[in-house]
């Protein structure tokens, strides 16, 4: 094997060329490649990171996670270039964000052509060990968007003892200083993406926080602000370390906060991991299975807000911050985790009984059990707010097939209409299906209580559709017969439901729940509802003669009015249409979190927590909606509005402070809720049969800091101190192939 001219070593002599991982002169090997959920997020997005994992690496690390790829040269399979340039291409067309390039060192001369080849559409990003040397690095200037190095250690004696590079040190500053001149100052889209620039990620090693004390203090003094720092929690004990028994444990939330507490103190901006992000369910998997890691449905983020603070200190304005919080009743912590799951379960207990209770306990006449039928269609509608969604769907092999997929504005939205003209437009819209399916699945998103034959009396149309004289009209039942007035088939078996239902339906054909997992629908966007399956002799509101054994219960949750609620709660409850109602709703839903986060911070001004200048330009703005306020956790010095609004580094934090409160107590009243349902139904007793939750909406899924909040709870709470497990997933196109299944198994 030639001399490698790419690492340090020079790998002649070193155990790295014995071994075959010296990449000089030799075919490209690829150990995996496929979406990866689990970077920063600033690096993943929505989309995912495209992560190629090359074999071998230029270190030999005693702790590295991914031994079975950096020490296996048998690992993966030879790829050429273009099969490489295909790989990229797959990735992108499957909605990478970035191109994710990890541990390529070693394989720099074989990945430039590859690099130059063609002009990608999304950053570049060259995630290596920062072992690297600076000439070679050179060569790749104008072709990496993003650098990505590890800086390990600022003790050339643990470099040597845990990696076998007494030199890592000198030669991973040397890099980063190349890859910083090459990329300059970090840059940012309006969504918060990492554009361009060089982000340094640490791993704390359990019993060597000196070590990660010394490496930022040197980061620090090396390059100042030019890099963003990821910290990172995940350390993971996969195999024995001899000589080092503290390498056989995970580090210690004291020892996560010592290091956390340096980073604030040195002015650090980018990401500290959460303590729950250890775990082997984090390590990709190289069995050769190229999946997106973890499944799409199934993103998560491991990170909490970023971490900038202001010149008093992030623990000074987290503490004057959390005193205000806690004087006017708005702390996460005036709501108890047990007490609020005991409420919940109560209200639902007196639901069933069909005593008063804060919120309702509908039958929906909907089983999720049975076969899918292979090849039958169904017409399936989806009213939602503004948009209605016509399809027909039928299912092969238990996977669903979506055809003639068009959308509609919602009859009633672009002008009042009387209830005859809603239905003509409807049946018009409807005209084409009919031939092709004497079945109908209606996802109907608006107030409806749902009858035994599964049809639904609407209450009334809302949102921005107007229909005079529709109040109390059968859905179905009144489609149907508007069918047959205009001589078309009207006596379609039709089963009407809602998104709720239609969510969790759809997430029990995407991802094959089994019965013994149950099933849990939750949605959390504009409005906050649950939905779970119960079994049929506990419904004692309602006459259940005659009907399956289990049926999907909609709990319209968000009316429950068991929480504490806070000053602030009660003022918004005050300026709402509806006072009174809705109260957790208004606590935990999108639409009400930026009218919290905008009402506190206005009484936050007038107490001085404030620069005169945020002061001045906040009193010219309207409220904050989510965008802006997942934009500006995102990257609150980005070019977004609320980081516009904020003169100085501690009107950041403070903001950051005031949203990440609110977000932190919305997600301990999701969890209590989500938690009291699991218990109620008994399901998640084995993490081998976790309850199934099925979420969808914006406020889980498109916020930067709700769900990792959520998964905290569920992580320490629900397994740690409850013994219980869940899966939380969501399904493409959820309210189509849940109605559509719904149809099926219910007629």
């Amino acid at each position: 094997m030639a001399e490698c001219t790419q690492c340090p070593r020079r790998c002649r002599a070193d155990r790295l060329q014995r071994s075959g991982f010296c990449g000089s002169g030799e075919a490209l090997r690829v150990a995996r490649a496929a979406l990866h959920f689990w970077e920063e997020p600033c690096l993943a997005g929505s989309g995912g990171a495209g992560a190629v994992f090359f074999t071998g690496c230029g270190l030999r690390c005693r702790y590295c996670q991914n031994f079975e790829i950096s020490e296996n040269a048998a690992a993966g399979r030879e790829v050429s270039a273009e099969e490489l340039r295909q790989m990229l291409r797959a990735l992108i067309a499957q909605g990478a964000r970035a191109i994710d390039l990890v541990t390529p060192g070693h394989y720099t001369r074989q990945l430039i052509p590859v690099l130059r080849s063609e002009k990608w559409p999304v950053p570049v990003i060259w995630n290596s060990s920062g072992y690297e040397l600076p000439e070679t690095l050179r060569e790749l200037d104008g072709l990496i968007d993003i650098y990505l190095p590890d800086f390990k250690y600022a003790d050339p004696e643990l470099a040597r003892e845990l990696s076998g590079a007494p030199d890592y040190t000198e030669t991973a500053l040397a890099a980063i200083r190349e890859m910083v001149r090459q990329t300059g100052p970090c840059v940012f889209d309006p969504e918060g993406r990492l554009l361009r620039g060089t982000m340094v990620r640490h791993l704390i090693l359990p019993g060597h926080t000196r070590n990660s004390l010394q490496s930022l203090q040197l980061l620090r003094e090396t390059f100042g602000g030019s890099v963003r720092l990821s910290l990172l929690a995940q350390y993971t004990p996969c195999r024995p370390v001899p000589g080092h028994p503290e390498l056989d444990r995970r580090i210690t939330r004291r020892e996560l906060e010592k290091v956390a507490a340096a980073v604030y103190e040195l002015g650090f901006d980018g990401y500290i991991q959460e303590l729950s992000a250890s775990g082997e369910r984090y390590i990709p998997d190289f069995s050769g299975k190229d999946e997106a890691f973890p499944p799409a449905a199934e993103s998560r983020q491991p990170y909490p807000p970023s971490c900038h603070q202001g010149k008093r200190g992030k623990e000074m304005v987290k503490d004057k911050i959390e005193a205000f919080f806690r004087e006017t009743g708005m702390h996460p912590d005036c709501n108890s985790v047990e007490d609020g799951i005991a409420r919940f379960r109560a209200a639902m207990e007196k639901g069933l009984k069909g005593e008063p209770s804060p919120f309702a306990m509908y039958p929906t006449y909907v089983s999720a059990s049975g076969e899918l039928p292979s090849g039958k269609k169904v017409i399936v509608m989806d009213a939602g707010g503004t948009n209605l969604r016509l399809a027909l769907v039928h299912f092969r092999g238990g996977r669903p097939v979506i055809d003639a997929q068009v959308r509609y504005p919602m009859p009633g939205t672009k002008c009042p209409l009387t209830k005859q003209e809603y239905l003509t437009q409807m049946v018009d819209y409807l005209r084409p299906y009919l031939a092709s399916s004497d079945r109908i699945g209606y996802c109907f998103s608006y107030p409806a209580e749902i009858l035994p034959n599964r049809d639904g009396r609407l209450t009334a149309f809302n949102k921005e559709v107007h229909v005079s004289g529709s109040e109390g009209m059968e859905v179905c039942r009144d489609l149907k017969a508007a069918l047959r007035a205009a001589d078309l088939p009207g006596d379609q078996k039709c089963v009407l439901l809602n998104d709720t239902v239609a969510a969790l339906l759809g997430g029990i054909v995407d991802h094959s729940a089994g019965e013994d997992e149950g099933g849990i629908g939750f949605i959390l966007g504009t409005g906050t509802n649950t939905c779970y399956i119960e079994r049929t002799d506990r419904i004692l509101s309602h006459d259940m003669s005659g009907q399956a054994a289990s049926m999907i219960i909609n709990m319209e949750a968000g009316a429950f009015d068991g929480f504490a609620q806070g000053e602030y709660d009660r003022i918004l409850d005050g300026l709402s249409s509806t006072p009174g109602e809705h109260l957790y709703e208004k606590m935990v839903s999108g639409v009400y979190q930026g009218l919290l986060v905008t009402l506190i911070t206005r009484a936050l001004t007038t107490r001085g927590f404030f620069s005169e200048n945020f002061t001045e330009r906040l009193s010219h703005t309207p409220s904050f909606d989510m965008g802006e306020i997942d934009r500006f956790a995102r990257c609150p010095d980005g070019d977004n509005t609320l980081a516009a609004l904020c003169e100085t580094q501690e009107d950041r934090v403070t903001l950051l402070t005031v949203i990440d409160l609110i977000s932190e107590r919305a997600a301990k009243l999701v969890f209590i809720n989500l938690a009291a349902v699991v218990l109620h139904t008994g399901t998640g007793r084995s993490p081998e049969t976790p309850a199934f939750i099925c979420a969808e909406g914006s406020g889980i899924w498109s916020s930067f800091l709700f769900y990792p909040k959520l998964e905290k709870y569920i992580r320490r709470v629900l397994e740690g101190e409850l013994d219980r497990y869940v899966r939380i997933t969501r399904a493409k196109d959820a309210n189509l192939v849940g109605s559509a299944a719904a149809a099926l198994l219910n007629n």
